[in-house]
């Protein structure tokens, strides 16, 4: 998480809002981020502009085995779709 993190601090206006936050997910261990930062509205397209993007980070671990489940979408849409996320995340099942 941490890797994803300092990558993603890099960008333009990041800034954490939480980070290792640790919850219990399917009975394994899960450490959630979230951090907003601004990136391009459309790739290989002349005039593109920044904008603000939100980005939701789970990460597992069972063993050796290290799970990255993200969520990442425009500011402005994040919360309109955060419930669906939430819904896939209880849906997972780690072998």
């Amino acid at each position: 998480m941490y890797d994803i993190l300092d990558k993603r601090s890099k960008f333009q206006d990041a800034a954490v809002i939480s980070k290792g936050e640790r919850s219990n997910l399917l009975g394994v261990e899960a450490r959630t981020a979230e951090i907003t930062y601004k990136t391009l509205d459309k790739l290989n397209v002349a005039g593109v502009k920044l904008i603000p993007v939100k980005e939701k980070i789970v990460v597992l671990r069972r063993g050796d085995i290290v799970y990255i489940v993200r969520y990442e979408n425009a500011a402005r849409d994040f919360l309109s779709f955060e419930k669906a996320f939430n819904r896939i995340l209880k849906t997972i099942t780690v072998p």
